[in-house]
């Protein structure tokens, strides 16, 4: 679904325990992945696949970045 290059760059965007952080976030929107199955679809290596767990993954890499982005102007500016 997503090339070996993408999901490199997806996963070493995401800090350590986001695969639990996914989980949950999907089970808010109905979907039951444990964080095991999210982590090996989000390996470059593995073949699995999942368009709901990459989608997640890629909105949370989003939201953590905007929001490193947003703590860094807060420290400048002080």
């Amino acid at each position: 679904m997503i090339t070996k290059k993408a999901a490199k760059k997806l996963i070493k965007e995401l800090p350590r325990g986001s695969a639990r952080l996914i989980s949950q976030r999907l089970k808010i929107q109905g979907h039951e992945y444990t964080a095991d199955y999210i982590r090996k679809v989000l390996d470059p290596d593995d073949p699995r696949s999942n368009r709901d767990i990459i989608a997640e993954a890629n909105a949370l890499r989003k939201e953590l970045k905007e929001l490193s982005i947003s703590m860094e102007d807060d420290i400048l500016k002080s």
